[in-house]
């Protein structure tokens, strides 16, 4: 639901930009859907528009990007049913047919004229006509997407990998990644480049080790269990390419996963090649340093 009150405040309850702030300290989810919002209600940037976000309420079932995609579409829904709600007032205070305003830059105006008025107060003449002051304009909206969202990429990582020890380097990475709408380039970037991250470190370093005998987890800190650290990663290239989603109104696609779906083919792909010299056919997930110098030593010939 989007509800805007007398101060021209926009309220919105949303669960998924809850669980976010609440659970995960994931700063970025309310403040895009934020940005969403006020791009729809005022047709510019987010100066002037205060976007603030109820407590958790109703249910979110998704998870990942699907849970921008989503939330993102219904608040655009959402804030064009506010505007469409206004009109006929917004129509009366102008005394102006209904079909002769134009919406923009949050003021609805009478077409060819200077004559115009602020969502604002259109929100107040609400109130003043017997609406809930903590509602004013409000309109709840549903979205479904009707397909998930494909993100295309390339990515291309070169190694260096030591035959004595087995121990392997990443020393370069590049990638050119579709997300659709770009709407935030540095988040985006961020996400993308923290997906790859997780993904070489599944690819190179990281690995469950139990008890053969009891199942006890061997791996039971980050002294047995490595994470990736920032010397274990080089500088990333990457190259944001914007084809908008056909699935909902804000061409977005998901880019949280692309890294980490997208990493590990591409670096275990390196050292595949670099082990082929070796005679190895059967690289080792993950590639450590022990399983990588155990798998050139098994592939030497007899002597």
């Amino acid at each position: 639901p989007m509800r805007i009150a007398e101060a021209g405040a926009a309220t919105v309850a949303n669960a998924k930009a809850a669980l976010h702030a609440s659970f995960t300290a994931n700063f970025e989810a309310p403040v895009l859907l934020a940005r969403a919002a006020a791009e729809e209600m005022l047709r510019r940037d987010t100066h002037g528009a205060i976007v603030l976000f109820s407590s958790m309420q109703g249910v979110f079932p998704f998870e990942g990007s699907l849970a921008y995609s989503s939330p993102k579409a219904a608040l655009v829904h959402a804030a064009r049913s506010v505007i469409e709600a206004g009109r006929t007032i917004a129509a009366d205070l102008l005394e102006a047919a209904p079909t002769d305003l134009a919406y923009a830059n949050g003021a609805y105006a009478v077409a060819g004229t200077d004559r115009s008025v602020t969502l604002e107060r259109v929100a107040a003449r609400c109130i003043e006509r017997g609406g809930r002051a903590d509602r004013g304009l409000n309109a709840a909206e549903r979205f479904e997407p009707a397909s998930p969202t494909y993100p295309n990429g390339c990515h291309i990582a070169e190694v260096e990998l030591d035959p004595e020890t087995g121990v392997v380097r990443l020393v370069g990475y590049a990638m050119a990644q579709d997300v659709g709408r770009a709407l935030n380039p540095m988040v985006v970037e961020g996400q993308v480049i923290g997906g790859v991250v997780q993904g070489v470190g599944e690819a190179l370093f990281e690995r469950v080790v139990l008890d053969a005998q009891s199942g006890q987890v061997l791996s039971g800190s980050f002294m047995d269990y490595p994470m990736p650290r920032a010397d274990d990663v080089p500088s990333f290239a990457l190259d944001l390419l914007e084809v908008p989603c056909r699935h909902n109104p804000m061409g977005i696609k998901s880019c949280g996963e692309v890294g980490a779906t997208g990493a590990p083919v591409a670096v275990l792909n390196a050292v595949a090649d670099a082990l082929a010299q070796f005679g190895v056919r059967d690289v080792p997930l993950p590639a450590t340093s022990e399983a990588v110098l155990r798998a050139i030593l098994a592939a030497r010939p007899a002597r």
